[in-house]
């Protein structure tokens, strides 16, 4: 089975920037110096990546006061969401979620919205498209309401910190190591 590596480390502004938290945590975890590495670029939705090194993915997300990347050997989409006492998850899942989600959300009322939300982020970063899946024109959750449900992909929800919620998107199931950076 691979693994992914997930590194976290605490973000301020001000602070280590993304590009080289990214660097750093993908020197540690490949092995190369930052010479062999090379620089970080974009694809055309943003998603980063080492175009000296096709064989290492990647996948940065940042909420709250944490940053966190995804490093593995084959494509992967990390989402972090902090929950915010102060988001209306009604509202925000009718207008922008897929009705299937919409209607499980609400059968729980809303418990389980930064899951839902995280799952979908994760998806969109697996893709390397970002929000330009539109995302309404897909459902993390089957149409029997079984969450995580989305057909191709293993999503896996992970552990975290307290009213945070963390999910890894791939394209199969993955052994998962968090360290800190």
């Amino acid at each position: 089975m691979s693994t992914a590596v997930i590194f976290r480390h605490p973000f301020r502004e001000g602070g280590a920037g993304s590009r080289d938290l990214l660097r750093r945590a993908a020197c540690r975890y490949s092995g190369l110096s930052p010479d062999a590495l090379g620089p970080v670029d974009q694809g055309p939705w943003g998603k980063p990546f080492f175009p000296q090194v096709p064989g290492l993915h990647c996948s940065v997300t940042h909420s709250g006061g944490w940053w966190m990347c995804a490093l593995a050997p084959c494509p992967v989409g990390l989402d972090l969401q902090e929950h915010r006492s102060y988001v209306a998850p009604a509202k925000l899942s009718a207008r922008f979620f897929h009705p299937w989600e919409d209607a499980f959300l609400a059968r729980e009322d809303y418990r389980s919205f930064y899951r839902v939300w995280s799952a979908k982020e994760s998806y969109v970063k697996y893709r390397g498209r970002g929000f330009s899946l539109d995302p309404q024109s897909f459902s993390v959750v089957s149409r029997e309401g079984k969450f995580p449900g989305i057909e191709g992909v293993w999503i896996q929800e992970l552990p975290c910190f307290p009213d945070y919620s963390l999910v890894l998107c791939t394209h199969k199931p993955m052994q998962v190591c968090l360290l800190s950076l």
